[in-house]
């Protein structure tokens, strides 16, 4: 493999990286803001980061 391309590939890694990174900090931050703006017994923001807050029920 040249240099070029895994010079490519790394850079596509780091993008990837940086948009997962910042995937998980918005979906705490919506799940931060849910409970703020309404908090309810019973809701909890679980460990499954890329699907937000599961368990976040509106009453």
């Amino acid at each position: 493999m040249g240099e070029e391309a895994m010079m490519a590939l790394l850079r596509q890694a780091e993008l990837d990286t940086a948009r997962s990174v910042g995937e998980r900090i918005r979906a705490l931050e919506r799940c931060s803001s849910l409970h703020d703006a309404r908090p309810s017994p019973g809701a909890s923001c679980r460990g499954n980061i890329r699907t937000g807050c599961e368990s976040y029920r509106r009453s």
